[in-house]
């Protein structure tokens, strides 16, 4: 007789946006569940454009997104009968809506999801989900939380990072107290996010905190190549969507004084966003359209080659004045695991990576000179610099491999139905 498989083994991913490319964490843990014979489906907020192109990734997974059709009788009679279902749900509706009222926007957010979040949690009973997972601690969680009341199913979250920092009108967030409070579980990338939470919401405290860093395929992100040529310039790349909290003009100033001292280095930057136009400008104003490119999106499976091309990868990620900023970024796990020597900045948890003249350099984010100087540095000390590529690896081995950290959630998952099980 087969062994039956612990709870849970039929899980719902809420989601900002599925597929994306920014969000790559994500589909990495859900491929280790699913690989762990847990049947994901995935369920996002908003709608993805029309023109967005599915990495290899993220593509056994387009068969079991759940979207709700509102042109659809059947959508509707769901979301009635979850009201009926759990009638106690508009109770807990009523209680986020004080944490909604702190931005103009916020209200819209919370009425966009209160359908959503009753529709599956109807949908979860219906077929028989056994856990609900949220990726931050914004609207997806809001939706979570509604689905766990009407289905009964519980919910656990993680948390990143414009989730809990930002304090924009237009990404703020709210009822955090209330939607950590009420989940079963709650995970957030970095220690620095942990004290984050704890500090600007104690009361916290009382639920479960857990840090599980963002994990690769540590497989896909073989070694770097040694570059051995000396007539060429020595290549900086950077990946990331092209946004301010980013600092990519930063690094383009960076590079830029660079080569006014004569230093013969180019940069590669890609990855599309907002800000393209204005860098594309700046570039050109300081005549280094030859030598400094933006090239544009790029999927995953070609970004492993260029990390194999470049010298240095250098990420100059700012605070932005409301809050914003990076979590721990994906792409400076994926050049550490190359051995691709690193460099980035002093924000909220890139230091538990990027480990000062262990692991690479963290200079202060938006100073244009010492970013400068850490990427001279690097070239002027190829052994050291390849020493903390090795020792980066390493690090990424033991802390942000997929398997090992989504497997630590799901034994955690497993955990709780077992105690609810008991109880």
């Amino acid at each position: 007789m087969t062994e039956k498989l612990p709870k849970p083994q039929r899980v719902l991913y809420v989601v900002s946006r599925f597929p994306w490319t920014s969000t790559t964490f994500t589909t990495n843990e859900m491929a280790v569940i699913a690989g762990e014979g847990v049947q994901v489906f995935v369920a996002p907020v908003w709608k993805t454009p029309a023109d967005h192109t599915p990495h290899a990734l993220e593509k056994p997974f387009l068969s079991n997104i759940i979207r709700p059709q509102w042109k659809s009788p059947r959508t509707w009679w769901r979301i009635i009968k979850g009201l009926f279902r759990r009638p106690q749900v508009i109770g807990v509706i009523a209680q986020m809506v004080p944490g909604h009222l702190i931005s103009p926007y916020l209200p819209f957010k919370l009425l966009a999801s209160i359908p959503k979040g009753i529709f599956l949690g109807q949908w979860c009973v219906e077929n028989q989900i056994d856990h609900i997972h949220a990726h931050f601690l914004t609207s997806p969680t809001t939706v979570a939380l509604i689905a766990s009341v009407v289905s009964g199913v519980p919910y656990s979250y993680t948390a990143h990072a414009f989730d809990i920092t930002s304090q924009h009108p237009k990404s703020i967030n709210g009822s955090i107290p209330l939607k950590c409070l009420r989940a079963a579980l709650g995970v957030t990338i970095s220690e620095y996010n942990r004290r984050y939470l704890l500090e600007h919401w104690p009361e916290i405290s009382r639920a479960r905190l857990e840090v599980i860093y963002n994990g690769i395929d540590t497989g896909m992100f073989q070694v770097n190549g040694v570059h051995t040529a000396d007539n060429r310039p020595r290549r900086v790349l950077s990946v990331s969507r092209l946004e301010a909290k980013k600092g990519q003009d930063i690094l383009i100033k960076a590079v830029a004084l660079l080569r006014e001292k004569g230093i013969d280095v180019r940069l590669d930057i890609w990855g599309d966003g907002e800000q393209r136009h204005t860098l594309q400008t700046l570039i050109d104003s300081l005549g280094q359209g030859e030598f400094i490119q933006l090239h544009g999106p790029i999927v995953q499976e070609a970004l492993v080659e260029e990390y194999r091309k470049a010298d240095i990868f250098a990420l100059a990620s700012v605070l932005l004045p409301w809050g914003d900023a990076d979590g721990l970024p994906t792409v400076l796990i994926e050049a550490l695991a190359v051995e691709l020597p690193t460099i980035s900045t002093q924000v909220t948890g890139i230091p538990e990576i990027i480990r000062q003249y262990q692991t690479g350099l963290c200079v202060p984010p938006g100073d244009v000179d010492r970013l400068a100087d850490a990427i001279e540095w690097m070239l002027n000390h190829p052994s050291e610099s390849q020493a903390m590529g090795q020792q980066g690896r390493q690090l990424v081995i033991e802390q942000f491999d997929r398997r090992h950290n989504a497997k630590h959630l799901l034994s955690l998952w497993r955990e709780l139905h077992a105690q609810r099980t008991e109880g």
